[in-house]
């Protein structure tokens, strides 16, 4: 008879310790934060027009944004930051609300998806008519100057090549944002 009292405790024991630790593991998958956003905001909740209209304040990123995309620097979470400040000066609600969505948890996205969200958001700038320059080696030119900074003293003639070290950005014809260069390095 004691030996069945026993055998009732460990069973109670058993599953009090089963349930304990279902508990512990539902509340701790509830409360973890997830490490990307759920879904991307669906194209048709992009605001464009107003993303066009707000377009040129956000000269100045786009350099650093494109570094981002293809994975050259380690501050995507300043970049990010920058863009937030400028949507959130933009005084467009939709704007504001599609932003939300589409940078949500953004303090945790990793290198990888710094990565996407920035060549995500080049590719909607460049839908709203924002012009990347060249990348790579240019041959300068009359309007070199007026596209890029030299990064070095002296100056570039016409007919020389230079690196692009991130290229100029034009909206409409317009540079909002020059690109750099370097003079190209002979042997």
């Amino acid at each position: 008879m004691g030996n069945e009292k026993n055998w009732i405790w460990i069973a109670a024991i058993a599953l009090l310790a089963v349930v304990l630790i279902a508990a512990y593991w539902f509340y701790w998958h509830r409360r973890r934060k997830p490490t990307a956003p759920q879904t991307e905001a669906p194209e048709d909740e992009i605001p464009m027009d107003e993303l066009a209209r707000a377009l040129k304040r956000f000269g100045g990123n786009f350099g650093a944004l494109w570094r981002v995309a293809r994975g050259q620097t380690h501050n995507a979470q300043t970049v990010f930051a920058n863009i937030d400040v400028t949507v959130r000066y933009a005084d467009s609600a939709p704007l504001q609300q599609w932003w939300a969505a589409f940078g949500a948890e953004r303090e945790n996205w990793d290198d990888k998806q710094a990565s996407r969200k920035a060549n995500a958001l080049l590719s909607l700038f460049a839908r709203c008519g924002l012009e990347m320059g060249s990348t790579g080696s240019i041959t300068v030119d009359k309007d070199t100057q007026s596209l890029y900074v030299l990064l070095e003293e002296g100056e570039l003639t016409p007919g020389e090549t230079a690196n692009v070290v991130l290229p100029c950005w034009k909206y409409k014809d317009i540079v909002i944002e020059k690109g750099l260069i370097t003079k190209e390095q002979t042997l």
